[in-house]
């Protein structure tokens, strides 16, 4: 274990102390109306009109879940207390069903 510290350790001294020259490439360093730049600020765009369409799409998603749920709420209030539309409650737990339905042997 202390063997992969001190080599982790001595690439990184390494990698710190040495000047290497480095370069930008022509995209990021160089003329920003080049046929490179304008290709790279197109993909740019690509990319952030996708990400933008499907974040948008779950969003509107998870909008269509919430006002679903509302609506559905609204409903079930409306099952359980008819007297919010001015209608009178039915009690419809002391009805048989021999009362409602009219028995096959009378015909």
């Amino acid at each position: 274990m202390n063997r992969l510290i001190s080599t982790y350790l001595t690439a990184a001294v390494l990698l710190l102390t040495l000047r290497l020259p480095t370069y930008a490439c022509s995209a990021c360093y160089g003329e920003s109306d080049s046929p490179m730049a304008q290709g790279m600020n197109a993909g740019i765009i690509a990319l952030l009109v996708i990400v933008g369409g499907v974040l948008g799409g779950v969003a509107a998603f998870f909008i269509y879940l919430v006002r679903r749920n509302r609506r559905m709420a609204n409903r079930i209030a409306l099952l359980d207390d008819p007297t919010l539309l001015g209608l009178k409650p039915l009690n419809l737990t002391g009805a048989s069903t021999t009362q409602m339905l009219p028995s096959s042997e009378s015909r």
